[in-house]
């Protein structure tokens, strides 16, 4: 009898801005008493095992998996895993894409040379794992950097110690991307916190220490620049302006914009963005 499972794929192929890493599907397999499969593919795909017992083969060398051990599919290499049969297994697992994939596993503690690892907070690490294929199912608005986000906190969970150090994007870099991509959407700093897993305080005290000023301040920075953009570039009118710039109303944007720049946004788009 074949195992049960669940697939998510993404239809975005390619990172979110500001992000090296994505992954293209997530999976969920539960056992019908005879789980055994052979793979040698040409993408890196983390397993976690969820409950129950078997054993991953990778590269001629066995080696015991239980509730809490991650292995992985790695380029170039062939990989036998199978289940106890008195002890049947469930597990989750994605595909891992991006030029830092390879490194980045390495900072979990996975490698060609330590194919097998029994993670230092396994109920962490599955929930992260449950995490991505949750985003991955349910695609909603924004789910792309709560995924994002989650995989990033994975190595925290998998090793006690880092093999490697991979550059990642800090807190304002992914705040800054995040506004880039849905400026048009009106996101606003609660909505920022809640993608990125922080609180308001701790984002007010990044922007501050490396931006020299709040996220509402940035923000705003933000929806004036795209505003003075779209007012020299295109032709659209006021309304189709506010709402690409984000601001929720045309009379707000033109309120805001005379406040900022000393005209309205008509004379600055008249003026070619000069002042008087």
């Amino acid at each position: 009898m074949k195992d049960k499972q669940t697939t998510h794929f993404w239809p975005l192929k390619c990172p979110p801005p500001g992000s090296s890493l994505w992954t293209q599907f997530t999976g969920r397999v539960c056992s019908r008493g005879n789980s055994n499969y052979y793979f040698m593919c040409s993408y890196y795909c983390p397993h976690i095992v969820i409950n129950g017992e078997g054993a991953v083969t990778f590269n001629g060398i066995s080696r015991p998996v239980k509730r809490g051990s991650m292995f992985t599919l790695w380029p170039g290499y062939d990989i036998r895993y199978c289940e106890k049969h008195d002890h049947p297994w469930t597990y989750l697992f994605f595909r891992l894409d991006g030029a830092n994939a390879g490194d980045f596993l390495r900072n979990c503690g996975i490698s060609p040379e330590n194919p097998v690892i029994d993670t230092a907070y396994p109920d962490n690490t599955i929930a992260c794992f449950e995490k991505l294929h949750e985003y991955c199912g349910r695609r909603k608005p924004g789910d792309e950097y709560k995924l994002v986000s989650t995989l990033l906190s994975l190595p925290q969970f998998c090793a006690t110690s880092r093999i490697i150090r991979i550059k990642l994007p800090d807190l304002t870099e992914q705040a800054d991307n995040l506004i880039e991509s849905r400026l048009s959407t009106g996101i606003n700093i609660n909505e920022i916190c809640e993608i990125l897993k922080v609180s308001r305080i701790t984002l007010f005290r990044e922007f501050k220490a490396r931006t020299g000023m709040s996220p509402v301040r940035f923000l705003a920075r933000k929806r004036l620049e795209k505003a003075r953009e779209l007012l020299l570039a295109t032709n659209k009118n006021l309304a189709e302006t506010a709402t690409l710039s984000g601001f929720n109303s045309e009379s707000y944007f033109c309120k805001v914009f005379k406040k900022s720049t000393g005209m309205t946004p008509e004379q600055y788009r008249a003026g070619d963005g000069n002042s008087s």
